[in-house]
Order: C-alpha cells, then sequence, then structure tokens
C-alpha cells in the first residue's frame, strides 16, 4: 500500500504542516485497524473527520487546506479529496479526472450551504472561503463547508502510464490535452512533473503550484 497527497494551504501555513504530518498517520493506523472490518473509503472518510475534529484544537479558525489523497493498493488508487486539488489518471489516448472540485460554483455545493444557513456572496462562502469543502476553516464549518471526501476508486490497468496530482495552480492555467500532450514527451516521472510545472508558470499562473506524478510506464 502507497499513500501520496497534496494540501494547498490557506490563510496561514501551520495548519497545512500539521495535516500533511498527520493525516497520514490517521489513515495507516484506521486501515490497519479497521482493515478486517470496514472499507478503505469509510476508513479514508473517519480519517478525514478525526483530523478535523483535532483542527478544532488548533489554531483553524480562519486556516485551512485543501487534500487530495491517493492510496494505491494491489491493482487499485482510491482518491479522497476536499477542495480542489484535482487529480488525473493518464492513459496512451486520454486522461481521466478521478477527484472532485469543491468550489460554491457548483450547483450542488451551493444547494448544500444555503440549506445549512450560509450565504454565497461573490463566489466565496459568507465572503470568505472559495471552497465548500475543506479541511479546517473552522468558522466556515458551521455554515455549511464540509471534511466529509468525494471518494472515486479506479482499476489501475496496463494501459495507465502515469497518475497525477497537483494544486489549483497549476490548473488554473493547463487544460487536460495539454496534460495527454505532456504525457507524450517524458518517459518518466520526474521530467512529466518538471514540464507540468515550467508550463504553468509559462502561462502565468496566478496561485502557487504543487505536483506529484506517479509513473507506471515501465
Amino acid at each position: 500500500m502507497s499513500l501520496f497527497g497534496i494540501f494547498d494551504g490557506h490563510g496561514g501555513y501551520d495548519v497545512v504542516q500539521y495535516i500533511k504530518n498527520r493525516l497520514p498517520e490517521i489513515i495507516k493506523t484506521n486501515i490497519t485497524k479497521n482493515n478486517n472490518y470496514d472499507s478503505i473509503e469509510n476508513n479514508l472518510t473517519s480519517s478525514f473527520n478525526k483530523i478535523d475534529e483535532e483542527l478544532k484544537f488548533y489554531d483553524s479558525e480562519h486556516t485551512g487546506s485543501t487534500a487530495t489523497i491517493l492510496l494505491f493498493q494491489d491493482n487499485m488508487v482510491y482518491c479522497a479529496n476536499v477542495g480542489d486539488s484535482t487529480a488525473f489518471i493518464v492513459y496512451d489516448n486520454f486522461v481521466k479526472k478521478i477527484s472532485i472540485d469543491h468550489k460554491c460554483t457548483d450547483p450542488k455545493e451551493e444547494e448544500r450551504i444555503l440549506l445549512s444557513g450560509g450565504k454565497i456572496t461573490k463566489n466565496r462562502v459568507m465572503g470568505q472561503l472559495v471552497l465548500s469543502r475543506c479541511l479546517g476553516d473552522l468558522y466556515c464549518k458551521k455554515y455549511g463547508v464540509s471534511n466529509i471526501p468525494d471518494i472515486s476508486v479506479n482499476k489501475l490497468d496496463g494501459n495507465v502510464k502515469y497518475v497525477v496530482v497537483a494544486s489549483d495552480g497549476i490548473w488554473d492555467v493547463v487544460k487536460e490535452n495539454e496534460l495527454l500532450q505532456l504525457s507524450k514527451n517524458r518517459k518518466n516521472a520526474e521530467g512529466f512533473c518538471k514540464d507540468l510545472v515550467k508550463l504553468s508558470i509559462d502561462k502565468d499562473t496566478k496561485d502557487n503550484v504543487s505536483c506529484i506524478v506517479i509513473s507506471f510506464d515501465v
């Protein structure tokens, strides 16, 4: 079993560092303890809930983070995410998005927030938070912002070349067709990752960028 994650913080540095260090420990403990009794999907959801509970005792009232986790077991990849750090499977001739972007512009997310008593102003919850799901940001949790991840499960067959996860600073400017084309130009994960970061900077991204590329093209 292997675990990778991108955590794109906002409002401060300490909370995202805490999540980066602590969430993998929680996931490992949950899966090891409950492996014979519960599904990996349920264990991942429980892990997101637990760390958000821990953040209540941390300085996270107006600070939070996205979280996109990739868990590999045997020939399967489990993707669990809150926020807008997006993950793709890259095949020979197409890419498949395996995460959900959680923003207030999504009609279903908007409806949930409004039903919870929240308001959306300028595409932000209570005029503050662009994301409709995240870890931390305790102030907005009472207005419908959720820590419950969307989870997808995908089989890794022989046509998979890469699995990519990156912060929105890349996906704000790099499109799926460009992701596919870059994958054809490289035969290793490191070069592909550097190309993605360089392309986003060349295209004048306005946000910071973080990127992980896992290669299956061997």
